[in-house]
């Protein structure tokens, strides 16, 4: 049966020691860590930051909006949740099974949800509403490349039980524009020019099934793929033989590793 959560020793740069091996040798400093809290203390300044910006020059339409009704703002609280959580327990690997869980949905939601928010923000905002300050540019671009390379570097894979978590917590949002529409009317209505519930309720709902179904689907499944290829190449580098089996040619072995590659995937699903 396949793993679905997060393991220990997955928790390190895809190369790098294991907890084990740092904790047997301390006298060499832990990169990964140091890695890891320079990471949560950007994502946090960065939130922190954000939300100060908005709170003393909001860019609002109307003036009424709260910071939980943007998407973008979501997406800040969510990747600073995930690079605090991967601080705590890259510090303090002995913890237990429900942090591991935590973090495989969190390592899922990061890329996906950032690289969801910055082709959303780019591609179907009016082009008046995308602004490029410091903290737009944060939220809609540079958290997109730092849950990328991030993905890249790390030895924690994404496993293909993780998109639920995607779903839930983009599910999470578009429940959210809705009850605050009931709530409190227009004044907190049009938050984006596409989720227009008192004029267009019905394309406003389907909007965000397509966006929560749809588009983390996609997105998620890139993530997915990228982090199997990872390890695929990473392998194929680090243990790749110096001699050829007998009578195989490198067509024939390289068709064999395709092979093997697919199973991974369908053995994932």
């Amino acid at each position: 049966m396949p793993k679905i959560l997060m393991q220990p020793e997955e928790h390190r740069f895809l190369g790098g020691r294991y907890p084990e091996e740092k904790k047997k040798d301390t006298s060499k400093p832990d990169g990964f860590l140091i890695y890891k809290m320079a990471l949560a203390i950007l994502c946090t300044s960065m939130m922190g930051y954000g939300y100060w910006d908005q709170k003393t020059n909001p860019k609002d339409m109307h003036g009424s909006h709260s910071y939980t009704d943007y998407v973008s703002n979501w997406n800040d609280i969510s990747c600073t949740a995930w690079s605090i959580i991967n601080a705590i327990v890259a510090l303090q690997p002995a913890m237990p099974t429900a942090a591991y869980g935590l973090l495989s949905g969190l390592n899922a939601i990061a890329p996906t949800f950032s690289c969801g928010v910055a082709l959303a923000f780019w591609t179907l905002l009016p082009a008046e509403r995308q602004t490029t300050d410091i903290v737009s540019l944060h939220q809609h671009a540079f958290l997109a490349v730092i849950t990328i390379v991030d993905l890249f570097l790390v030895a924690s894979p994404i496993r293909y039980f993780h998109i639920i978590s995607t779903w839930i917590f983009a599910g999470c949002y578009a429940i959210n524009t809705m009850i605050v529409y009931f709530l409190f009317g227009e004044d907190r209505d049009d938050v984006y020019p596409f989720l227009n519930y008192s004029e267009k309720f019905g394309n406003a709902v389907k909007f965000d099934l397509a966006m929560t179904f749809g588009l983390q689907t996609i997105m998620f499944s890139m993530m997915y793929l990228f982090s199997k290829t990872k390890f695929w190449v990473h392998r194929k580098i680090t243990a790749a033989p110096a001699v050829d089996s007998a009578g195989e040619s490198k067509t024939e072995l390289l068709e064999k590793d395709i092979v093997n590659y697919s199973q991974e995937l369908e053995s994932d699903l």
